[in-house]
C-alpha cells in the first residue's frame, strides 16, 4: 500500500487538524487536554469547541491562501450540547493507540505515545508543520475559554454560527 507525504496529498481530512494538534501537542508536553467530557473545565466538550476553533482558523488561512476547496470536511459543535460529531469521529481511533483509558474524576485520558511517535505520525499530514504548530498554540492557549471570550477569525459572528455570544 503507497504512502502519501503532506506535499502528495493537499485535501485536508478532520484526522488530519484533530490527530495534527493532538501530536504537536504530545511533542510540546502538554498531553493535558480531555477529548472526551471534560468535567475540569467550565465548558464540558473544551476539546470539541476548541478542536471547532482550529478549523476555523485553518479554513480562514486557507481561504486567505486561496485553497479552501482543499478542505473536505466541517466542523461545527451541536448548538445545544456542545460536541461535535466530527471531532467525535476523529478520536475515536486515536483513544485506544494514542490514550490509556479514561480516569475517572476529571475526563482526561493519559497520553501513552512518545514524542518520536508523534514525530512519524506528524510525517503524513496534509497541513503545513507551522500551521498545525500555531493550530495547536490557539488549541492549548483558549481552551479553558468561554465561548465568548476565544479569539476568532476576522469576520466571524459567533451569534450567526453558534447562536450565543
Amino acid at each position: 500500500m503507497p504512502t502519501h507525504t503532506r506535499q502528495e496529498r493537499r485535501r485536508v481530512i478532520v484526522h488530519d487538524l484533530v490527530e495534527g494538534i493532538a501530536y504537536v501537542l504530545i511533542i510540546q508536553g502538554w498531553p493535558g487536554y480531555a477529548p472526551d467530557r471534560d468535567r475540569t473545565c467550565e465548558h464540558r466538550y473544551a476539546f470539541d469547541l476548541s478542536m471547532w476553533q482550529a478549523y476555523l482558523w485553518l479554513h480562514y488561512t486557507y481561504e486567505q491562501m486561496g485553497r479552501k476547496d482543499d478542505i473536505c470536511f466541517r466542523i461545527r459543535p451541536h448548538v445545544l450540547y456542545g460536541d461535535s460529531g466530527e471531532v467525535r469521529t476523529a478520536i475515536s481511533g486515536m483513544l485506544g493507540f494514542a490514550f490509556r483509558t479514561w480516569m475517572p474524576g476529571d475526563g482526561s485520558f493519559e497520553c501513552k505515545i512518545g514524542v518520536d511517535t508523534a514525530e512519524h505520525m506528524l510525517e503524513c499530514n496534509a497541513i503545513d508543520r507551522e500551521l498545525l504548530i500555531e493550530l495547536a498554540k490557539r488549541f492549548r492557549s483558549e481552551y479553558d475559554f468561554a465561548v465568548a471570550d476565544r479569539e476568532w477569525p476576522p469576520d466571524f459572528d459567533l451569534e450567526k454560527e453558534f447562536g450565543r455570544g
